[in-house]
């Protein structure tokens, strides 16, 4: 029987399992982005990935800059040269804009995209490890609230995973019959996973070098020539996005929007990146992997992945985890807002998979002797261990993320409140800015930038639109703006403030903090 036939022609068992499994957690990620998210994009991220979403359905790649360009400048948002676009690659953009043309809400696209990733993760474990360590993979993700939270986020991680999950899969399937047109099926889907993350697709490809030159396995060059095939036109494609936006091909918008945002360990910034920074950093993101995995995964993978390449019998797909860790050891950035380690989620599929594959797989090479048996029955038991303690976390991931949401929505919902129509927000010194920002123990932010506080759509046209308060310089803003009413928004050491006023025309007035919104005329 052909390969290609033996991995995609399941018992009747395992198509109802994966349906099963597929509605669960399509379902289960819909709830969450609807009872902890409140549809909300809440981080800076999410809100530039809806904007850049937003743009492509209006049929353009940016949106004319707002003549008041100051008012208006929030994160990951370009504003110049009459531009004004989101800095983040376009796939993941593209694929919410299509969705939306698809009538799917925003929200419903990231759900849908992580369920089908369990699809992928039960092909590559069923083929590497077996059936029975295949549905403990697939069950591990399940109840998991590192996924499950990210399924559900507007993030890119999603869509990312996805794909180079299927290019995981496709060289599995090239490795079995060694057909080229699977290798350059795989370069396809690392050439998206590029243009989605670029430095995770990189160190995706890096795992694959690694293990082409450290084992050698056989039609490695075959493989390797495949996937630049697939990959070439895509990242030709890369090339000319970036001549577009930035006028430089080698100039990415990522790198337009801030040329601090690189790799490496440097001191020329505010904020500088060094060596013992990377390490801390890299340990605060272990700690958030912990907490929202159960703890046993991580310490099982590094023991899984030392007994695999010990025995020379590891793969590219059990190293994608680790070169992910040590990766971004060296990216300055620690991921903001997030619900577990998100830079580290790509790979934590194919964690759980060398994992499940190592402690239930069908190679049993690894636990010879009572000694074995006895290391494997506990790591079994940790795993599981693990997984429940995972599950159990689930409502209350669920309640300190849904107290973190409706914190950073208060001006909305308070524009809501008293029916906000037609009207301009300022918004004051929030009191916190980035870099200057508190992480809790499960890695979340509470307090917003007030730059952060700018969501406004792509035209500008929203009945309430969201500005910084720029003291004197409001009156431009007022002037331009001059038949809608304006209001202040202001938090006072780190509480909100529930004051708003109304501005008279032509001038300003700073109002005190109340206890009730009040308007006056």
């Amino acid at each position: 029987m052909k390969w290609g036939a033996n991995i995609l022609s399941y018992q009747r068992s395992e198509i109802i399992f994966l349906v099963c499994v597929v509605l669960t957690a399509a379902l289960a990620a819909a709830w969450i982005a609807q009872a902890v998210f409140d549809f909300f994009p809440n981080s800076a991220d999410e809100y530039a990935y809806l904007f850049q979403a937003q743009t492509y359905l209006q049929g353009r790649l940016w949106n004319p800059e707002h003549p008041l360009r100051e008012f208006f400048e929030t994160y990951h948002i370009i504003h110049g040269d009459g531009k004004n676009f989101s800095k983040y690659p376009p796939v993941w953009p593209l694929t919410l804009s299509a969705g939306m043309l698809l009538k799917l809400p925003a929200w419903a696209v990231n759900p849908l995209i992580g369920a089908g990733s369990l699809v992928l993760v039960y092909s590559a474990a069923r083929y590497r490890y077996g059936r029975y360590a295949a549905v403990i993979a697939v069950l591990a993700l399940l109840f998991c609230p590192f996924f499950l939270f990210n399924s559900a986020s507007y993030f890119s991680h999603t869509v990312c995973s996805f794909l180079i999950l299927g290019f995981c899969v496709f060289m599995l399937r090239y490795e079995r019959g060694f057909k080229i047109q699977n290798a350059v099926a795989a370069g396809v889907m690392l050439g998206l996973a590029f243009q989605t993350r670029y430095f995770t697709a990189a160190l995706a490809g890096m795992a694959f070098l690694m293990y082409c030159l450290a084992l050698r396995p056989e039609g490695w060059r075959k493989g390797f020539l495949g996937i630049t095939i697939g990959f070439l036109p895509l990242f030709f494609s890369f090339l000319v996005y970036n001549q577009v936006m930035t006028g430089n091909p080698l100039l990415t918008p990522f790198q337009f929007y801030d040329q601090y945002d690189r790799i490496g360990f440097f001191k020329d910034w505010p904020y500088p990146h060094t060596f013992l920074r990377g390490m801390t950093e890299t340990g605060i993101k272990w700690s958030y992997l912990s907490r929202w995995t159960g703890y046993a995964v991580g310490y099982l993978y590094l023991f899984a992945l030392a007994g695999l390449v010990f025995k020379k019998k590891w793969h590219f797909s059990d190293l994608f985890f680790l070169t992910l860790i040590v990766g971004h050891a060296f990216h300055w950035a620690s991921g903001t807002n997030q619900y577990g380690p998100r830079y580290y989620y790509e790979g934590f599929p194919f964690a759980v998979m060398t994992v499940a594959g190592f402690f239930f797989g069908k190679d049993g090479s690894f636990f010879q002797g009572r000694t074995g048996r006895v290391l494997r029955i506990a790591g079994a038991a940790f795993f599981f261990a693990g997984v429940i303690l995972a599950a159990l976390k689930i409502p209350t991931n669920a309640t300190i993320v849904k107290s973190n949401v409706q914190h950073r929505q208060d001006p909305y919902h308070q524009a809501g409140k008293q029916g906000l129509e037609n009207a301009v927000v300022l918004i004051q010194d929030s009191g916190t800015e980035p870099g200057r920002q508190t992480r809790d123990a499960e890695g979340l932010i509470r307090e917003m930038p007030r730059r952060d506080f700018l969501r406004n759509d792509v035209d500008f046209k929203n009945e309430v639109l969201y500005a910084l308060d720029l003291g004197q310089a409001n009156i431009k803003l007022m002037r331009y703006y001059k038949d809608r009413k304006f209001y202040f928004y202001s938090r006072d050491e780190g509480l909100f403030a529930r004051g708003a006023t109304s501005l008279p025309a032509g001038r300003e007035k700073r109002i005190v903090q109340s206890s009730q919104i009040r308007v006056q005329g």
